[in-house]
């Protein structure tokens, strides 16, 4: 939730240039990372987006550095307490991430087989079979309901065939990056 209302934000703010927004983005940005240690690989999607956005628009100006300047500092404002916690206790900060790392995995079985198996495994998530445990959703229910998982292939089709629009790419290679 919090990344979307941040990355939200963050294209209002490049569009706008208002300072409250910029330091909303970056807020909302901090507490996402507060919130689910997945958001940290979401920096980079905004930070392609913001570079593509640069680069296609008349963005250069000191208020974006400004503005940019105001989003880094709210999200590290928020993020701070976590990351004093990480440096005190890094065995347990990075615990959980260790203990889920695909590279770990891959050991036995292969890299490539390891990969193809979780993105096998997430993609059904969605619309057909979701995940055993039950703190991720009702066990074995697909995340999205029927409806709403058809207008998901549908949206995520029209992405990928238009791929070759800055856009499209962005959100396919976001999609398959936060998975």
């Amino acid at each position: 939730f919090f990344d979307l209302l941040a990355f939200y934000i963050f294209l209002t703010a490049c569009r706008s240039g208002k300072m409250p927004q910029w330091c909303a983005a970056g807020a909302a940005l901090g507490l996402g990372l507060n919130c689910y240690h997945s958001s940290r690989v979401f920096i980079f999607f905004m930070t392609a987006n913001f570079l593509i956005i640069l680069a296609r628009s008349k963005l250069r100006n000191s208020s974006v550095i400004a503005g940019l300047l105001t989003f880094s500092l709210s999200t590290l404002l928020l993020v701070s307490p976590l990351i004093g916690f990480a440096i005190s206790y890094p065995e347990v900060f990075f615990k959980r991430t260790s203990e889920l790392n695909v590279f770990n995995m891959a050991s036995s079985e292969g890299l490539l087989n390891v990969l193809i198996e979780n993105l096998r495994k997430h993609v059904l998530m969605f619309n057909y079979l979701g995940d055993a445990m039950a703190r991720h959703n009702l066990p074995g229910t697909p995340v999205l309901p029927y409806l709403t998982s058809v207008l998901f292939g549908l949206g995520f089709f029209l992405a990928a065939i238009s791929v070759f629009r800055i856009k499209s790419l962005v959100l396919v290679l976001g999609f398959f990056l936060l998975l």
